[in-house]
């Protein structure tokens, strides 16, 4: 399609941050500490950064070394925000009074007690200055996890959407309206919700004259493909089903052709259901008919499971994806568990952003190992994905791993292929992640039961939950609302929870994408345990040789955490898999009641203890280390200032430790694995006491 796969040319005031990355599966943590004070993230939802290299570098063209920049910052924020109005090319055109009403009916003959009439219309209007707030959280410092700054002292300033929903005046007469739909691109859940909600809400206002566009853009010019007519009988059952009851397509063809369409069929509101493509097609229709001085409004709806349009907490579709997507997880757990060194691969959509497999991940509880596009890895080599596998095979038996399609790429072997919206066609990251890890065990000689789970069709083409389905109700009111207030050029979405309406160049500038600095992304890695910075397996089973040296080093360097925060651990804190015996440990810290203590219990006198710090979590502000006991008998430690309690016999631990104000439920763990806790360092590495 000519002008509609054009490039979406990148807006210049929204440029990236670049993130910090690492090789291996040492995912690096972003570090405000670490860079030059002037340097910060700049307002917008995840995925929306900016640069500030310097207090005289400029921002959507405010300096702010001008002390007036928040003033002059807003004033380019209302001008880039302004919806498009017909009043723009139009500036004679009438308003009238809306047709919108619903009537509030009671079987009560008798007024309501706040003074409406039992048949008094109910009307609900939006008035135009109404705003919606993009940032809610007012962050004191830009050192502040997930702060999202404008400027480097993260001043605060007002960043606003236009809220959506019905006005009290409207532009076009109901009579007059001849409106149409179309769906663009892949499949989606919900988007016969929105086809039906758009004819509902159509019909309220009082027109008749409704027809679908089939197979999305393409039907604009293919003669074999008519309208189809839509109205409450046809839509009223549709959203019972997933897909699109007008069919969709990628491509199309130019922008030129699809409104003389427009003109030839006397279509003057258009609804158009689609991703970052599909709003570039729209928006490019929206100036042409501007160019043409036509009255029409172009209303756009986004449309993807993945996620990544700009600025709105979720789009549809998304919500079901990530529910369905817990079915194939859950079934490559229950593979990989079931078998001996099972390991379950399942591979989810997100070609550029990594949002489905990292809620799935997090939400399902049973992923070990998440990969997305945003986060480059290695997959061979001691700080790869295999090596990795290989120790929760030697620890748990069993593992699961999440990957996003378009994880992984600089792996496979490049092709130049686009698809019919101009993407690049991706290599199957799913197939070869199966592959190698076959080719990789069965070099090493340990078996490994892989199972591939792919369903990336499955989770698209099905009805949409309830979450998704009231989103899309309301969506598909409100573009309806925006197109009679007189909109064009504009999409609606939610934003902090409220419904808004954004000018369309503002959301398809990029992709929206998983900040690996975010709280988010870190919260999926706390819940599948995966590397943050650290290499479980080469320190769990290759410890360095006991020596005092060794024990001071890591000693010393464990007491450096206190001037840090505990996402910025992992850059300071360079520990050792230690092994030692007490008489020589507490020698040096001046412990030696611990070691009476340990020779007059139950264990034999030979008996030593093997401390390995392999991971912490950034979340907490201690370190997770393991414990080797040497016998079996059940036994107390002091350590740090914590109590391991009692283990069972088989070592599967149902204990706790009790951190000061901490107080951490241990997992439980399998007979041959150490048993773990969690303590704060103190003032001295162990203290040990038999209880």
């Amino acid at each position: 399609m000519g002008s509609i796969s054009h490039v979406i040319t990148t807006n210049p005031t929204l440029p990236h941050l670049p993130f910090t990355r690492s090789t291996g599966l040492r995912f690096s943590c972003f570090n405000p500490r670490l860079l030059p004070l002037p340097s910060t993230r700049v307002a917008g939802k995840v995925g929306v950064f900016a640069e500030v290299s310097s207090p005289s570098r400029t921002t959507s063209g405010i300096d702010f070394s001008d002390p007036d920049w928040k003033t002059k910052f807003q004033q380019d924020w209302e001008a880039r925000f302004r919806l498009p109005h017909l009043t723009d090319i139009f500036p004679d055109a009438p308003p009238i009074p809306s047709t919108f009403c619903l009537k509030m009916r009671t079987s009560i003959d008798r007024d309501f007690p706040g003074h409406y009439s039992s048949y008094e219309d109910w009307h609900g209007y939006i008035n135009n200055n109404d705003r919606v707030l993009l940032k809610t959280i007012y962050y004191s410092s830009p050192t502040s996890a997930g702060a999202e700054c404008i400027d480097p002292d993260c001043t605060w300033v007002e960043q606003w959407v236009h809220r959506a929903g019905p006005r009290e005046k409207i532009y076009y007469k109901p009579e007059e309206v001849k409106a149409a739909i179309v769906t663009c691109g892949g499949l989606c859940p919900g988007l016969n919700d929105v086809i039906r909600q758009i004819v509902i809400t159509l019909e309220i206002y009082g027109v008749k004259n409704i027809v679908g566009i089939p197979f999305g853009y393409r039907g604009f010019s293919d003669k074999e493909l008519t309208e189809v007519p839509l109205s409450r009988k046809v839509v009223q059952n549709i959203h019972l089903s997933g897909g699109s009851l007008l069919g969709v397509s990628r491509g199309g063809p130019a922008v030129s052709d699809i409104v003389d369409s427009l003109e030839e069929r006397g279509i003057n509101v258009l609804f158009v259901l689609g991703g970052n493509g599909t709003h570039a097609g729209a928006n490019a229709i929206h100036h042409e008919c501007c160019k043409r001085r036509l009255k029409v409004s172009v209303i756009g709806v986004p449309k993807t499971i993945d996620n990544d349009i700009l600025l709105m907490d979720k789009t549809f579709g998304f919500d079901t994806a990530v529910e369905e997507a817990q079915r194939a997880i859950n079934s490559a757990y229950i593979e990989a568990h079931s078998a001996y060194h099972g390991i379950g691969v399942v591979k989810l959509m997100g070609r550029s952003s990594g949002f489905i497999a990292m809620q799935a991940s997090l939400s399902s509880g049973q992923v070990d190992i998440c990969l997305i596009p945003e986060v480059p890895f290695n997959f061979h080599g001691p700080h790869g994905v295999l090596s990795h596998l290989k120790f929760l095979l030697e620890t748990k038996g069993s593992a699961v791993v999440c990957v996003a399609e378009g994880a992984g790429q600089n792996l496979l072997q490049k092709t130049n292929a686009t698809d019919a919206s101009g993407n690049v066609v991706l290599g199957d990251i799913g197939v070869y992640i199966q592959q190698e890890i076959k080719k990789y065990f069965k070099e090493i000689g340990i078996h490994a039961d892989v199972k591939y789970i792919d369903p990336t069709y499955m989770i698209r083409a099905i009805r949409a939950n309830a979450s998704d389905g009231i989103l899309c109700t309301v969506l598909g009111q409100n573009a309806v609302h925006g197109a009679f207030a007189g909109y064009s050029g504009i999409t609606v979405g939610v934003c902090n929870t409220h419904y808004a309406y954004f000018p369309i160049p503002e959301v398809i500038s990029h992709p929206r994408l998983v900040d690996p600095n975010s709280r988010m992304w870190h919260r999926c890695l706390t819940s599948t345990e995966q590397l943050l910075g650290r290499n479980w397996g080469k320190l769990a089973t290759y410890p360095t040789p006991a020596n005092i040296a060794v024990v001071k080093e890591f000693y010393t360097n464990a007491r450096k955490i206190g001037d840090y925060p505990a996402e910025d651990y992992l850059g300071y804190v360079r520990g050792h898999a230690i092994r030692y015996d007490p008489d020589s440990i507490n020698s040096f810290l001046g412990t030696p009641a611990a070691s009476r203590e340990l020779h007059s219990s139950p264990y034999p006198p030979s008996s030593s203890l093997s401390l390995t710090v392999f991971s912490f979590r950034p979340c907490i502000v201690s370190f997770l280390c393991t414990i080797f006991l040497s016998a079996p008998e059940k036994k107390t430690f002091l350590l740090g200032g914590g109590y391991l309690l009692p283990a069972s016999p088989n070592r599967e631990a149902f204990g706790c430790v009790l951190l000061g104000c901490f107080r951490v439920h241990l997992p439980r763990c399998y007979p041959s694995s150490p048993i773990t806790f969690c303590f704060c360092w103190n003032t001295s590495l162990l203290d040990a006491a038999g209880k």
